[in-house]
């Protein structure tokens, strides 16, 4: 009993049982010294004492090893999750861009035909031509057929 920590617990669970009655609780028993009067068992005591004591620092080791490692997983699922939230934020800023930029290019090439339009306007007056084309080259014969001034009408 002197060196079994189960015991030593079972003592402390009995002493309390004893003093709670005068609101006295009991944290621990240490023994302090114990002299058996068999040398052999004086021994096996020792021995068992000091197995107990290295497995309880055995233990104590593992649940802080145990502890430490479970911190140091949700410091690692934290960062994978900023990173997988920065990683979204910056699509999301990508895709706003790219649709500014498209909108952009759209209005820049409507304004790049409009300024096309004026030019052949000035040009064709500069030149003081009235040509008119069609957009496809096919058409240009009925353009001219459709003008009086081309294709006389023949009377019949």
């Amino acid at each position: 009993m002197l060196f079994d920590l189960d015991k030593l617990t079972d003592a402390v669970t009995h002493a309390n049982d004893m003093t709670s009655r005068y609101g006295v609780e009991v944290l621990s028993i240490n023994i302090i010294s114990a002299k058996p009067a068999d040398a052999t068992l004086r021994e096996a005591l020792a021995t068992g004492a000091v197995a107990a004591a290295q497995a309880q620092q055995i233990e104590i080791a593992a649940r802080g090893k145990a502890k430490a490692k479970a911190i140091e997983s949700q410091g690692y699922a934290d960062a994978l999750r900023i990173s997988a939230l920065a990683d979204s934020e910056a699509e999301v800023t990508r895709a706003e861009g790219s649709k500014q930029a498209a909108a952009l290019l759209n209005t820049e090439s409507v304004a790049v035909e409009l300024a096309k339009i004026n030019a052949t306007g000035s040009a064709l007056a500069l030149a003081k031509s009235s040509l008119i084309l069609n957009t496809e080259p096919s058409k240009v014969g009925s353009m001219l057929l459709a003008n009086p001034n081309v294709v006389p009408r023949q009377e019949m």
